[in-house]
């Protein structure tokens, strides 16, 4: 029996909508086409007619690891044959990167109310490397990245 299930598809990724709203996305989990997954030896599908999810707060982690969450879902439905999730941004960190790919996101993270440092905590966009949060949780993610 697996232990992890690794989607890969497309993700969307808004910028906020407004003044101290964090960055959305929207992604589809899954199209309900056959998938080949580790440990079966058969393609897997997976029917979600009549699917019931009962909450629709779910977090997001990353690399399934329940101590690194980056985001959480406020709406999980099924939009024809696809399982759709969409939610907020919390935490997001790029190890390494450039100072053209962060400048416009720096000013973003921080219009919409959140925090943006490099891995040291210094605030900038030419550190390397970056951190963006939705701002109480930068302090524990700092922590996290710096283990």
């Amino acid at each position: 029996m697996p232990q992890l299930l690794a989607i890969s598809g497309t993700l969307d990724i808004e910028a906020a909508q407004a003044e101290g709203q964090l960055p959305r996305f929207r992604m589809i989990a899954a199209t309900g086409q056959p998938m080949r997954l580790e440990g079966w030896r058969q393609p897997v599908v997976v029917d979600f007619a009549g699917l019931n999810v009962p909450s629709q707060s779910l977090p997001i982690r990353y690399n399934h690891d329940a101590a690194q969450g980056v985001g959480h879902t406020d709406r999980i439905a099924i939009e024809g044959s696809n399982l759709v999730a969409e939610g907020v941004v919390d935490v997001s960190c790029e190890p390494e990167v450039s100072l053209w790919d962060l400048a416009a996101p720096q000013v973003i993270v921080e219009e919409a109310g959140g925090t943006f440092t490099d891995l040291g905590g210094v605030r900038t966009a030419a550190g390397g490397d970056a951190l963006a949060t939705n701002g109480p949780l930068h302090e524990q993610a700092l922590a996290i990245v710096r283990r």
